[in-house]
């Protein structure tokens, strides 16, 4: 497993760039080749645009975008994209809009696959939670946030844009009204956690990555570089 699980930002903010400078670097080939799966942001051109320049333009990479909202790619077309791919990059936006959509193609199975076969994938907010055992992410269609399932490849509760108020309040009551050894993970925006089967490595400032337990109904909140061998 090569999991870079991402709290949010933007891709062209200098912030984010480290992050994304350091993805390239984990992978390690020159000129990897990337795919970019755009899916939760409804495949928006500008978010597209904002990934080639970074990646191709700044990052010497080859993107390839595999839409799948405005463009009904073939079975053989998604298979090729994904298998081929040195470097795929799961974008942020609605959460269960992307999960139905890749239910619909059967993206869900190819990137588990993937991601079996160690291929490097990273994933921003809604591209993240899907690899947790759930995440909790915006009521789209009403106020506050809604806890949602993931694939359960990290065994913990996630939590994107942690730094935002509203969102860090909403998981803290959903940790503490958990069961005792329950884990809850929060990234702030500009942070990221790299995970394989041995290792772990939080990118970007470790003072924005938190790690959260329940214990007699007490929630405990402390810094996750100190349980980084628990994940």
């Amino acid at each position: 497993m090569r999991l870079v699980l991402i709290g949010g930002g933007f891709v062209n903010n200098s912030n984010n760039f480290q992050i994304n400078k350091r993805i390239v670097e984990i992978d390690g080939k020159t000129s990897p080749k990337v795919l970019f799966i755009p899916t939760a942001m409804n495949d928006d051109e500008n978010y597209i645009i904002e990934f080639v320049e970074t990646y191709e333009s700044r990052l010497g990479c080859r993107v390839e975008v595999l839409r799948c909202i405005n463009h009904n790619p073939s079975d053989d077309e998604i298979k090729y994209r994904i298998n081929s791919a040195d470097l795929i990059y799961l974008g942020g936006g609605n959460y269960i809009k992307m999960i139905e959509q890749w239910m619909k193609y059967k993206i869900d199975t190819l990137l588990l696959e993937a991601l079996k076969n160690e291929t490097l994938i990273a994933g921003i907010s809604a591209g993240a939670i899907c690899w947790f055992k759930s995440g909790l992410r915006t009521n789209y269609g009403g106020e506050g946030y809604l806890e949602s399932s993931g694939w359960g490849r990290v065994k913990h509760i996630f939590c994107p844009h942690y730094n935002q108020p509203k969102r860090a309040e909403a998981f803290h009551s959903l940790i503490q009204n958990r069961s005792d050894n329950e884990i809850g993970i929060g990234l702030e925006d500009d942070c990221a956690l790299y995970l394989t089967g041995e290792a772990c490595e939080v990118i970007g400032e470790p003072s924005k990555a938190w790690e959260f337990e329940s214990i007699d109904g007490t929630l405990l909140k402390r810094n996750l570089t100190v349980a980084l061998s628990k994940l």
